[in-house]
């Protein structure tokens, strides 16, 4: 009975986290430049990130629902998705108050296509 309550709510709450995520890929497609989003889909950094955000929302999903009997499938995706935008804005915070990366070439350099993905166009 727990195995199946753990994979139904930490599922529907990874989907609710996957929704928005889904959206946040949309934003990528226009904030990057072509060739930088191309360069994220390929960066193992960008699906550890998304798929950390995904799991962990869905695990805190099932923590929170994990003792209630009665629960509502939108109770979860809603939860699923706020325990990410919890945890997007979370880890946003922090990699907004490290010190830019001023060392490298910028954006708008050629070779600024051969720098990896940085935490700060995944998460800013």
């Amino acid at each position: 009975m727990i195995a199946n309550t753990f994979l139904h709510f930490s599922g529907l709450g990874m989907a609710g986290a996957l929704a928005l995520e889904a959206l946040k890929f949309v934003e990528y497609s226009g904030k990057l430049s072509e060739s930088r989003f191309r360069k994220a889909l390929r960066s193992v950094k960008f699906w550890a990130s998304l798929a950390t955000l995904v799991i962990t929302s869905g695990f805190l999903t099932w923590a929170f629902f994990s003792n209630q009997a009665e629960v509502w499938a939108w109770q979860l995706i809603v939860t699923g998705a706020a325990g990410r935008s919890i945890l997007r804005d979370a880890i946003a915070a922090r990699v907004a108050q490290a010190p830019p990366n001023f060392g490298g070439s910028s954006p708008d350099h050629a070779s600024a296509q051969e720098e990896p993905i940085t935490s700060r166009e995944i998460f800013l």
